[in-house]
């Protein structure tokens, strides 16, 4: 009756009245119009075009046929040529006949309509994603929410002065990664068809501005009158209230619902683990309503709203905050409430292009499309479980997720390497490289190709891809070399264990002990895990699930958490004290207070300020006493906080009743708290505190913070110019700089940099900081943030250079708070003392200024001149001289022996600071000159043992043998030079020689001396439980010796103790031989 009436009251007929039946009630009477459907004619009856018609229609790859507007049918009349869209049944101005409406939603539509549709209609402000590393103290996980770069909203603790500050609604699509910590999908990606690591958030959100009503609105409109999804494969949940918690149902937003059209049947009500989000143990919390879309359109997916089947997918996600979880976990109401909302990218794409699974959506064909070019395997067809026989579509998925994880990390200038969030990429790489090799098999060096089909699919959306091609290829092939030689080694490390225990157990099973020796390097090169359960199913041996498990366990890394301390701070309750009492931030603009004349510099001294807050480790208190760890808040402050990378300044605060030690400085949302001992008195509130910080260690703190801007722009002179600071840790005494470039660092590269320093300093060259609103100084030229920094609304600049001059280029502009000298020339000497190189991982430069730089350089002219005896004494000349002493009958053994010492003292010398040009030449040429030295030692030796032998040949002439001791390097030495000096007399002659590690005795005389000989030997090896007989035979003389083992020996002996019990040995067995005679 009413659709009756309302067609009626649109064109202007009159209406009968009410019929009697169904039929009669839909059959209205406009002259002349007829409806049609994929070329067939139906009848004008609006209610037989329901949005399941729409099944009857064919569908197309990456086409969705809006079930809604499928049935929109243009009504054409036949009197004029006026038309009426039978959805709203309004008049428009088309007279063109019109079959049906199709709409294409390729993933960069969807994108884009999406953040179009939230700015052009409800006036939101497009935020650009922020990267997947998170900025600093943002934990240490990957990016995993469109939220995450808004925290300091939801927190409260964002610079109102801030671009940040006045966002009132905003939309983005954000990059993010879900690999460790609470949400990890690394080990499901690959095995279902809804996983991914790397997926893009759709959001939206409204700080302190609209709240529920708005928001649902929104998000219907968007979802069924611009995406075309019809009500009815849509459910709508909302949270159930939680009677521990004493919270209600959230009828409110389910109420909304109904208020929207949504039918009841369609709001499901859900529990605290599917329906209310909180962003941690404490702070801003709520409840949330999902939008699920139901993929069986029968009706019949209600009861898998929630329960993890691919058939029923959430799509959007609205969090409505409206409450802060407190300490004790009591709810609170925010005074201003926040919407939060998050459409998965890869779900809405399946939704819109039909398919269930995300993996048949564009974001991912063209990758699998680029791999099955690479390899003989077959396409891509979907399959998932039993009925992926041999896991090719799960290896195809693994590879397509990975290398778009991989490739948007690289491009956000995170490198693979061996801790924290690198370490998690080369992990996700290695997996990615394992899969594509074993499994698709592709081509060695293939894998990087794949980066191309990512940057055309996402670089459009994230001109960083497009900005860092060359280098995310170029990252992914050296990365892939990597990855074939580790599985090379480790093929050869699993072979060993496979032979060392097939042995001892069964060999066709592997336990966690087994799992871990192999990942732990004890049959050769560590081998990964993943890596390790591979080779075992292909050389067939069997392992529990559990076992994999618990090695997994032990494989991962402890989390980088920040180091457990003792140390005081300020958390979120006390900062709200603060503010509820009104107690001002700190104004620490007085760190910069100082001069400099001539390389001198004048700081504030005892500089006045007024105790504001005290803390110890109970919290505030109004006074604290000798001897107790604490905290000072003041008014005013002259001394730094640690940030930027520099170290806290240090130094003392005294009020008339007491005297405090300053030893570490941070701040806590704009309070600097002075942390240390009270060494004497008392402090107490209100006091006027006179503060004084150590000069000394603020010189050197300035010297090379300052030196770090040099060494940066040295490196993008030197090495690559698009080289980026990831890091820097500056101390008083020395500085570390770690900087991300995927080009190698070559040693005379170090070098290179370092004289670029050290001229920059002889320059002296002017430094100034001037203050600059935040997005002016942006836009400078060579301006480039720190990726894990977060800036406030002004920001200062530092330049190194004539800036005055017209014309003149600055050495160095950057963004930076520290505290500097202000010339060049006042850092003093530089050297840098180590430099870790490596193809992939962030390189660190570690480096010394000013006064700290005399130790560094009298060590490393000490190692020089070490280097220079050694390299003299193996010399040539060296060598000839000392053989020369030997045949005038002088001793080299102790030039030996001095020689020796001097590389063990050089050695040692290695373990303390110096110059690393110098440790570079160090390390190249001392092994060289070790090696000449132990030839060099053989050598020598083994003239002076010929030399005491014809001696001792000599001297011995009256005897029955001839018994010498001295040493030579190695034992064919001995037994070689034995048996030519022996066929000149006929005699035995015996040598008694220590080879450091055993003592080689050893006999040589005519064979009819050769019973004699032998028993002698005998008696020795005997004697010291230790050793075995070795004869043999040359013309006409015979040997016999033996090698006693140092540590074999049962009677501890030295050789020229050997040597005297030799002596008896054989004038025993010749006195023997003697009475035999007689």
């Amino acid at each position: 009756m009413r659709v009756k009436r309302d067609l009626a009251r649109i064109h202007g007929i009159p209406t009968q009245d009410p019929p009697t039946s169904r039929r009669a009630l839909l059959t209205i009477e406009l002259p002349g119009l007829s409806y049609l459907v994929a070329g067939n004619q139906f009848s004008p009856d609006p209610l037989l075009f329901l949005p399941s018609f729409s099944k009857s229609l064919p569908p197309k790859d990456n086409t969705i046929y809006n079930p809604e507007e499928t049935v929109m049918m243009w009504a054409q009349s036949s009197n004029g040529g006026r038309t009426i869209c039978h959805r709203c049944l309004k008049y428009i101005k088309s007279t063109h006949r019109y079959i049906s409406h199709q709409e294409t939603w390729t993933s960069a539509k969807i994108r884009k309509t999406f953040v179009d549709y939230f700015k052009e209609n409800h006036d939101h402000q497009i935020i650009p994603s922020s990267s997947i590393i998170p900025v600093k103290d943002g934990g240490t996980y990957f990016t995993n929410a469109g939220m995450n770069q808004f925290k300091p909203i939801f927190l409260e603790t964002v610079d109102p002065n801030s671009k940040m500050g006045n966002y009132k609604r905003a939309t983005n699509h954000q990059k993010c990664i879900r690999v460790g910590g609470k949400h990890n999908d690394l080990e499901t990606v690959g095995k279902d068809l809804y996983h991914h690591t790397f997926f893009e958030m759709l959001g939206s959100w409204s700080f302190g501005d609209y709240f529920k009503v708005e928001a649902c609105a929104m998000a219907l409109e968007l979802l069924t009158e611009v995406y075309g999804l019809p009500v009815n494969r849509l459910y709508f949940t909302y949270f159930s209230g939680d009677t521990r918690l004493g919270l209600q149902p959230d009828l409110e937003t389910k109420n909304i619902w109904q208020s929207l059209g949504i039918p009841q049947k369609r709001i499901l009500p859900f529990y605290m683990e599917d329906n209310f989000w909180d962003m941690g143990k404490t702070g801003p919390c709520g409840p949330c309503t999902e939008i699920h879309y139901d993929h069986t359109g029968d009706g019949t997916g209600v009861h898998l709203v929630n329960r993890g089947s691919p058939q029923v997918v959430e799509i959007w996600n609205l969090v409505f905050m409206q409450y802060n979880r407190c300490e004790d976990s009591s709810l609170t109401q925010l005074q201003r409430q926040h919407v939060d909302t998050g459409m998965g990218l890869e779900r809405m794409a399946a939704v819109l292009q039909n398919t269930e699974s995300n993996y048949n959506t564009d974001l991912f064909s063209p990758i699998f499309e680029a791999i099955s070019k690479e390899t003989k395997i077959r396409p891509y067809q979907g399959l998932v479980g039993e009925q992926d026989q041999g896991g090719i579509d799960t290896a195809y998925r693994v590879v397509a997720d990975h290398i778009r994880m991989s490739s948007i990390s690289i491009a956000d200038s995170l490198l693979p390497n061996r801790s924290g969030l690198g370490l998690t990429l080369r992990i996700v790489m290695s997996q990615c490289f394992q899969q594509a090799h074993q499994v698709l098999r592709m081509p060695q060096g293939s894998v990087s190709g794949l980066v191309d089909v990512v940057v055309d699919s996402l670089g459009e959306a994230y001109p960083e891809l497009q900005k860092n091609h060359s280098k995310i290829k170029n990252i992914t092939k050296d990365t892939e070399k990597w990855f074939t030689s580790l599985v090379s080694s480790s093929e050869t490390a699993f072979s060993s264990f496979v032979k060392k225990t097939a042995s001892k157990r069964d060999h066709t099973h592997m336990s966690v002990e087994d799992m871990m020796d192999l990942h732990k390097g004890k049959y050769g090169t560590k081998v990964p895990l993943t890596i390790m359960q591979e080779m075992a199913v292909r050389q067939g041996y069997s392992f529990e699930d559990a076992a994999f498990k618990e090695a997994r366990i032990q494989e991962q890394p402890l989390e980088q958490t920040a180091e457990q301390t003792d140390k005081l701070k300020l958390n979120r309750s006390m900062i709200e004290s603060l503010q509820q009492r009104g107690i001002p931030c700190t104004d620490d603009s007085f760190k910069y207070s100082y001069t400099s004349c001539g390389g001198t510099y004048e700081f504030l001294e005892n500089f006045k300020g007024s105790i504001l807050g005290l803390m110890d480790s109970t919290g505030f208190v109004d006074e604290i006493g000798a001897d107790v760890q604490c905290g000072i808040i003041v008014d005013r402050s002259m001394f730094y906080s640690e940030a930027g990378g520099q170290a806290a300044d240090i130094g003392y605060i005294k009020t008339e009743h007491g005297s405090f030690r300053v030893e570490d400085v941070q701040t806590f949302d704009g309070y600097v708290l002075h942390i240390g001992h009270v060494e004497s008195g008392e402090l107490r509130i209100g006091e006027t505190a006179l503060q004084t910080i150590d000069k000394e260690h603020r010189m050197g703190c300035m010297r090379n913070h300052t030196a770090t801007h040099l060494l940066l722009e040295g490196l993008r002179k030197v090495i690559d110019v698009n080289a980026e600071q990831a890091g820097s840790r500056i101390y008083a005494d020395h500085f570390s700089f770690d900087f991300t470039t995927p080009v190698k660092m070559e040693a005379d590269q170090v070098s290179q940099i370092e004289d670029f320093v050290q001229e920059s300093i002889c320059r002296k060259e002017p430094v100034a900081r001037k203050m600059y609103p935040r997005d002016i100084a942006m836009e400078m030229e060579n301006i480039i943030p720190l990726r894990d920094e977060v800036y406030p609304s002004e920001v200062f600049v530092l330049s190194i250079g004539n800036a005055e001059s017209a014309g003149d280029k600055l050495g160095s502009t950057e963004l930076c708070g520290g505290t500097h000298v202000t010339n060049t020339g006042d850092i003093g000497e530089f050297y840098i003392t180590s430099a870790v190189r490596s193809k992939q991982a962030t390189k660190r430069i570690y480096a010394v200024t000013g006064q700290h730089t005399q130790q560094v350089y009298e060590t490393g002219k000490g190692a020089q001149d070490l280097l220079q005896k050694i390299k003299s004494g193996v010399s040539g000349k060296g060598v000839q001289d000392l053989l020369q002493k030997i045949k005038s009958g002088v001793d080299a053994k102790d030039k030996i022996v001095d020689l020796n010492e001097s590389v063990q003292e050089l050695k040692n010398m290695l373990d303390l600071v110096m110059p690393k040009v110098v440790r570079d030449q160090v390390l190249s040429e001392l092994p060289l000159l070790t090696l000449s030295l132990a030839r060099m030692e053989s050598e020598i030796l083994l003239a002076n043992a010929q030399q005491v032998i014809t001696e001792e040949i000599e001297a011995q002439q009256n005897k029955s043998f001839v018994l010498c001791r001295s040493d030579v390097r190695k034992e064919k030495q001995g037994i070689k030079l034995l048996l030519r000096l022996q066929k000149d007399i006929d005699k035995p002659l015996c040598l008694v020689s220590d080879l450091q590690s055993s003592i080689l005795v050893a006999v040589a005389g005519p064979k009819n001396c050769s019973m004699e000989m032998e028993d002698a030997i005998n008696q020795l090896i005997k004697t010291y439980g230790c050793g075995t007989l070795f004869a043999q035979s040359k013309g006409d003389t015979q040997l016999y010796s033996t090698d006693l083992k140092k540590r074999q020996m049962t009677i501890e002996a030295h050789a020229d103790k050997v040597c005297e019990v030799t002596r008896t040995v054989l004038d025993a067995v010749y006195a023997a031989v003697q009475q035999e005679i007689n």
